[in-house]
């Protein structure tokens, strides 16, 4: 039922997604990466402009386009998606911090994929997460850089990229 409603809200809302792996702010970490990212949309009541505008506790959508370019399938997913937030003196804090998203650290995530594990070798698929900003971010000021990481089962990073967020007050 969940991943019903989770399609549901992501189809409903596809009109105003935003592609951003093009966009300024956007880049990928520095790693290897087994798979190709062809594209990356965000979508959400906050993501009618680049960067997203969020408030703690709200959720954006990503759907992330990728190809399976070896000669293996992919038989598990993992995500892993933080956000590292700059804090000035908050209950002795200062600085960058890095805080998991809700829900979102070292996720199964073939669930969330179309067309589903496994993923035959040399073949596109997608994956659609809702991302929500975690409660802690509203000490925090400015941007979250979001961190998004795919592994596969074997733990070899198939992508992963970093997208600003605006945080709202």
């Amino acid at each position: 039922m969940y991943r019903c409603l989770l399609l549901l809200s992501v189809c409903g809302a596809a009109m105003a997604a935003i592609r951003v792996d093009q966009k300024r702010g956007f880049k990928f970490c520095n790693t290897p990466q087994l798979a190709q990212l062809v594209s990356v949309e965000v979508d959400g009541p906050g993501c009618s402009r680049w960067p997203c505008l969020l408030f703690p506790g709200r959720s954006g959508a990503f759907k992330i386009t990728l190809y399976n370019q070896n000669d293996q399938p992919i038989r598990d997913l993992r995500s892993d998606i933080h956000g590292t937030v700059r804090l000035n003196g908050v209950a002795g804090l200062t600085g960058r911090q890095k805080v998991g998203m809700p829900g979102e650290v070292k996720k199964k995530a073939c669930q969330f994929t179309n067309p589903g594990c496994p993923i035959p070798p040399h073949s596109y698929f997608d994956i659609t997460k809702v991302v929500t900003v975690p409660m802690q971010a509203r000490m925090a000021h400015g941007m979250m850089m979001t961190e998004f990481m795919v592994k596969d089962g074997r733990g070899r990073v198939l992508t992963c990229f970093k997208a600003p967020v605006l945080l709202g007050k």
